[in-house]
């Protein structure tokens, strides 16, 4: 027997592809995730407009001045970021660890003295 016969899969269309519903119930709750016919208008709507309304749009104008918009952005990232790390390393003790390690093996005259032991960078 053929595995394609073993799998049932040998009347499956496009229509199947398209109509069949999900496999599990709580994927078919999540936006886009029903159908792929949603995703696929999406994907053509920013197409459209990255190709053809897009530059039409922009022929006849100056580019946007963006360097403001993005100072504040990569501010906000680094904040962003910042709290992430510290939110997700002060209470599992990593930030701590880290800083005690580094002060009680640090020692500022360690290049004069010659004492570049693996323990010191670590």
């Amino acid at each position: 027997m053929d595995i394609l016969q073993q799998m049932n899969l040998t009347d499956f269309t496009l229509y199947d592809l398209i109509n069949v519903k999900g496999v599990e119930d709580t994927i078919d709750r999540f936006p886009l995730m029903a159908s792929p016919v949603p995703s696929t208008i999406l994907i053509a709507i920013y197409l459209y407009f990255i190709y053809k309304w897009g530059p039409n749009y922009m022929e006849n104008r100056k580019p946007f001045d963006l360097k403001l918009v993005i100072a504040a952005y990569n501010i906000f990232q680094v904040a962003a970021c910042s709290y992430l790390v510290m939110s997700v390393s002060l209470p599992l003790g990593i930030l701590n660890s880290v800083i005690s390690k580094w002060e009680s093996n640090f020692n500022h005259f360690s290049a004069i003295l010659g004492s570049f032991s693996p323990r010191f960078y670590f």
